[in-house]
């Protein structure tokens, strides 16, 4: 199976980036191919999830799925695994059962994106009605910790204002591996509000509008990508 043979190569590379002995956290953007793709794809992942949980894998995030199809870069689904080590992944994808339900996987998703990311988890979540998806591409001008200290940190202290705030871990992916698009996302995070009227009086605020000037002057271009979803 040409498509599980990919998996295995992307363990081997991540060895190589990560160690033997690290945690694995795996990037999944999807694309599904239809209704019946959708149905499929979660038929994948309701029977992968006791599998990977045998060897000490987990999502380390909730299941975004997107409402928005104002923009390109549009996936119906996104989510994050954690792996134990890079011999936890590597046990997953060799699992004689994983091997069975993998063509579950390749016939669900149209367009699919897996690729290791680092998880910057040092900022308190919220939790919230409302959950916004942002993926930012930093067009190589600043570095993540510039764009944490100037933006994501006062970005957290105004939403706070608003009952709201980062619902997740930051993820910063990695070069994409697999897949037929580019993960053109640096930064990808997920903020919480506790309703429609916290949000928009959050959009309204005249502080956010300062702080996205800013990060105009810091990048060049405006680059955060807000896209409302739903949680699976």
């Amino acid at each position: 199976m040409n498509a599980f043979k990919t998996l295995i190569l992307l363990a081997m590379a991540t060895l190589f980036l990560n160690g033997c002995t690290s945690k694995l956290h795996m990037l999944n953007v999807i694309w599904y191919d239809g209704e019946d793709g959708k149905t499929t794809f979660h038929e994948y992942l309701k029977r992968a999830n006791p599998i990977a949980a045998k060897y000490g894998a987990h999502l380390h995030s909730e299941l975004y799925a997107s409402t928005n199809d104002a923009f390109d870069f549009n996936p119906d689904l996104l989510f994050v695994v954690q792996y134990p080590s890079f011999g936890g992944m590597f046990s997953v994808l060799t699992d004689d059962e994983f091997e069975e339900i993998f063509e579950l996987r390749a016939k669900g998703a149209k367009r699919k994106i897996l690729t290791s990311c680092d998880v910057d988890d040092s900022f308190p979540t919220v939790d919230g009605k409302i959950a916004i998806l942002n993926m930012v591409d930093l067009k190589w001008n600043i570095s993540y910790e510039t764009y944490k200290k100037d933006y994501l940190e006062p970005l957290q202290i105004i939403a706070n204002q608003y009952s709201g705030g980062l619902r997740t871990a930051i993820y910063l992916p990695k070069l994409s591996v697999q897949g037929n698009m580019a993960m053109d996302a640096d930064v990808i995070f997920v903020q919480s509000f506790i309703d429609e009227n916290a949000y928009s009086a959050y959009l309204d605020s005249q502080e956010l509008h300062s702080l996205e000037k800013n990060l105009v002057n810091l990048i060049g271009e405006k680059v955060v990508q807000p896209i409302k979803t739903t949680l699976l």
